[in-house]
């Protein structure tokens, strides 16, 4: 672990990647966790389009061939190949008032005479047997509004869209799967800044962003800790590889499963997953136009990073 990440963990406590199991019937099913999975985040080639693996152990692996190559075909679960990467859209594309910002996209391992169940693929490696595709999985849409900045995630095999709203002035994301409503909170660090998101189940009494129907009779003013029903994931930022070369570490997704011992490679990773795993990609995004100046902190809708 680097310098940076050790001062951090020392500042934010011990327990800052603790995700919570329970059978309770008032939490949905499907966020009855039973293990988690740790998900590294990387740059690759000094590219800023980040990629996500489905473990450390992928990502181990990845950084010991150094890219892909028809060796990684031949583990039967997909180790060493990353799961996702995300990719900034070149050309301005609009769909109403909503602009396509980013792509998400999915390596798929299959047969070689498979076809991946996606509209969109190119194969980018093949031996004899095995052939690794990628294929568009996602697409990010943003839309600036007076209150702030609201992004919907399209998934292209389903259809289904999940969206990602944060008020202006503030970096906190509310967002809804499956009828639940979560939110990516991140709290404020005096000392040094806190780039440790918790993506948490909101208690029904907090106000969300995504609500529809006036919220002045529901209560706010509770106790932090009352606010959230159960922790289910964490990004945050990772310096571990501090070094300069072709694969650095940039960030890390803690996240619950309900599997037991969740499988390392790519080729069982489930759907609940992959899409914390999107919006983590997002977040990565944001804090990474933040960083380099993209996103200008004086410009309407784009200062949610002050506090």
């Amino acid at each position: 672990m680097g310098l940076l990440s050790s001062v951090k963990n020392s500042v934010l406590g011990e327990d800052r990647l603790r995700v919570e199991y329970t059978t309770d019937s008032d939490v949905p099913q499907f966020l009855h966790f039973l293990g988690i999975r740790r998900m590294p985040i990387a740059q690759l080639d000094s590219n800023l389009n980040r990629v996500l693996f489905s473990s450390p152990e992928s990502y181990e692996r990845y950084k010991h061939v150094g890219k892909l190559t028809r060796e990684l075909l031949n583990d039967p679960d997909g180790l060493g190949i990353p799961l996702m990467r995300m990719e900034d859209v070149e050309e301005a594309y609009f769909s109403g008032k909503s602009e396509l910002v980013r792509n998400v996209y999915l390596f798929y391992r299959c047969a070689i005479d498979d076809t991946p169940p996606f509209e969109h693929f190119r194969q980018v490696l093949h031996n004899e047997k095995i052939a690794l595709y990628k294929c568009l999985y996602c697409r990010v849409f943003r839309t600036n509004t007076s209150a702030g900045t609201n992004y919907t995630l399209h998934f292209m095999q389903t259809g289904d869209e999940i969206p990602m709203y944060h008020r202006f002035r503030h970096r906190d994301m509310d967002t809804r799967i499956e009828g639940a409503t979560f939110r990516w909170h991140v709290k404020y660090a005096p000392l040094i800044e806190n780039d440790h998101y918790k993506l948490a189940l909101l208690n029904p009494d907090v106000p969300s962003l995504l609500d529809h129907e006036p919220t002045g009779a529901r209560s706010p003013e509770m106790h932090p800790d009352a606010k959230y029903r159960l922790m289910c994931a964490h990004y945050f930022s990772d310096d571990a590889d501090f070094l300069p070369r072709n694969v650095l570490k940039v960030a890390d997704l803690t996240v619950g499963e309900t599997e037991q011992v969740p499988s390392p490679g790519i080729t069982k990773v489930p759907e609940l997953t992959m899409v914390f795993a999107c919006q983590a990609l997002l977040i990565n995004a944001l804090e990474l136009d933040k960083a380099t100046g993209a996103v200008p902190i004086s410009a309407p809708f784009n200062t949610p990073f002050l506090v």
